[in-house]
């Protein structure tokens, strides 16, 4: 929406490649369901361009499943950056300010979307709404997000796995589809089951 390129609000900025900084998201300003991810991947950081990891590609998959264009979901990040090098991020403390300074970009997301329902699709994004990592306690349902900031817009939260987990393990894909269906539904997308798409799963 409003991303800078040259962003320098935390740390990530320094271990990210200097032209992945502050990576945008993907979809149109209308679209009534937001789906958010921890952050970019390591493919994504060396390629400087967003949603083109195997994971990205695995969720589009489902989407498509279900007989939803791109046009309306909204894809984005909690952090902006790739954060695996930077060894502030394995702390706490210090991740939550990652995610406290990337959120400005996020409230833009937030009020240009207003969406109709939020996905929260992995641990750094269930931490952000649940205060825990723990995306198992809280995956296929909805939840009243402890962070006001989604509070703001919906009443309730989805979570479930990141899609790069999805790749790594398929039998957990009836679960993130279930999730991913239930939100879609809520924001009033209709999805039903599409026979067409295949996805080879890397091999």
């Amino acid at each position: 929406m409003n991303e800078d390129p040259n962003c320098q609000l935390c740390q990530l900025h320094e271990t990210a490649h200097e032209k992945s900084v502050c990576l945008k998201g993907r979809g149109e300003r209308d679209a009534p369901l937001l789906i958010l991810l921890d952050a970019p991947s390591m493919m994504e950081d060396r390629r400087h361009r967003s949603f083109v990891s195997e994971g990205a590609e695995y969720l589009d998959f489902l989407m498509s499943k279900m007989s939803l264009r791109r046009e309306q979901y909204y894809l984005d990040y909690i952090l902006k950056c790739y954060p695996k090098p930077c060894k502030q991020f394995g702390r706490k403390a210090d991740r939550q300010q990652m995610i406290e300074a990337c959120s400005q970009y996020l409230i833009a997301t937030l009020q240009l979307l207003k969406p109709k329902a939020i996905v929260l699709m992995g641990t750094t994004a269930c931490e952000m709404a649940m205060g825990k990592e723990k995306v198992g306690e809280f995956e296929g349902t909805s939840w009243i997000s402890r962070d006001p900031l989604f509070r703001n817009f919906v009443e309730h939260v989805w979570i479930t796995y990141n899609p790069a987990y999805g790749v790594q393990d398929p039998s957990e894909t009836v679960g993130i589809y279930r999730t991913l269906y239930s939100a879609a539904v809520e924001a009033g997308l209709k999805p039903k089951w599409n026979k067409e798409p295949k996805f080879d799963y890397g091999t």
